[in-house]
């Protein structure tokens, strides 16, 4: 990219080429530019009094700069005190299409339980710049404050369909059905998903599971787990196909082509995993530990199972495979201590 500036047909006036397209532009001082990036990076690290500080002095050379007048307000906010409202309303004069200044307005008016507002001006925002994906958190989470979780739902699926291969648009949906799950399925209600499992009724299993609220994934965890990995195989695939960061999905997947020997199976979904994954649940966490234990060893299994072991809750199958694998490990660590104590008495003799 090439870029130059020069002084254009009036002093307030600048010319750049940017990419070898001649843009007209309002001057801006090198001290406004120094002062907004200073602001920017205090306001990243929570000082916003500091912040506030390095906006004011920012717009002492560019009074009008919409996104001054933005950030001046989002900070004014965020801290609680007064102004917040005619620093944005400032910004609307300057810019009514700038878009990020609908999106902090409606984070302030969320902040301050302005719950209709803030849904409004998110909305505002969406329409100026859909391509924002806060915005679209934003919608949700004001749908969710005014109690219409369903429709926040919706909000955050449209928008894993258009950036299917975004690993936070996924985190998001799934934070937002896992909410939606509570209270947790019961031991019983569990019971009859892996019931079904056992039975190789794949339809039955998938609609308790449904009724359940559980995922796809989680399904073909517990089918891994229940001894039916070739469907577990197939059912973890076709879910990370569709979203590379579902570590559920992933996990299941390796460990289940690992225990059926399919060796291309486990080599294509060894480096199919999204650069940003999200976290496999319990269970896909077990799955991973046995297979670090298969393929790596106990060390290994150990280390990965500390880091993530979760509580049981009142699932059975969880609950019964997590004090397998802390049984395995527990006696994999004795054996290898009963080795090194054999191995230096023999060289003690």
């Amino acid at each position: 990219m090439s870029s130059a500036s020069g002084c254009a047909g009036h002093p307030g006036s600048v010319t750049r080429v940017v990419d070898g397209r001649v843009n007209e532009g309002r001057f801006v001082s090198h001290v406004s530019y120094g002062a907004y990036a200073s602001a920017v990076l205090l306001e990243a690290q929570g000082d916003f009094e500091a912040a506030e500080a390095a906006y004011r002095e920012a717009l002492r050379f560019d009074a009008k700069s919409p996104q001054l007048w933005t950030r001046l307000g989002s900070v004014r906010c965020a801290s609680g005190k007064p102004g917040a409202d005619s620093d944005f309303a400032e910004a609307e004069q300057l810019s009514p299409d700038f878009a990020l200044l609908w999106y902090e307005r409606g984070v302030c008016d969320l902040r301050q339980g302005r719950k209709p507002s803030a849904l409004e001006q998110a909305l505002t925002a969406l329409a100026l710049d859909p391509q924002h994906l806060p915005t679209t958190k934003l919608i949700a989470d004001c749908f969710v404050a005014l109690g219409r979780p369903k429709q926040a739902l919706r909000y955050l699926d449209a928008l894993v369909a258009l950036h299917p291969h975004l690993p936070l648009a996924a985190h998001w949906r799934e934070s937002l059905r896992a909410t939606l799950r509570s209270p947790e399925p019961g031991s019983a209600e569990l019971s009859a998903v892996d019931r079904a499992i056992v039975a190789h009724e794949p339809e039955l299993a998938r609609q308790r599971a449904l009724e359940l609220g559980l995922g796809e994934a989680e399904l073909a965890a517990r089918g891994a787990l229940l001894g039916n990995a070739a469907q577990a195989l197939e059912q973890a695939a076709l879910v990370r196909a569709a979203d590379p960061a579902d570590g559920t999905a992933w996990a299941t997947e390796l460990a289940a082509a690992d225990l059926l020997r399919q060796e291309a199976a486990f080599d294509r979904a060894l480096t199919a995993l999204a650069e940003e994954p999200v976290t496999p649940s319990p269970l896909g966490r077990i799955l991973f530990a046995d297979l670090l234990q298969r393929r790596v060893g106990p060390d290994a299994a150990k280390a990965w199972w500390k880091a993530a072991a979760a509580e049981a809750g009142g699932d059975e199958l969880l609950a019964r495979h997590k004090a397998r694998l802390q049984a395995e490990l527990a006696n994999a660590a004795s054996r290898a201590e009963a080795t090194e104590k054999s191995g230096e008495a023999s060289s003690a003799e």
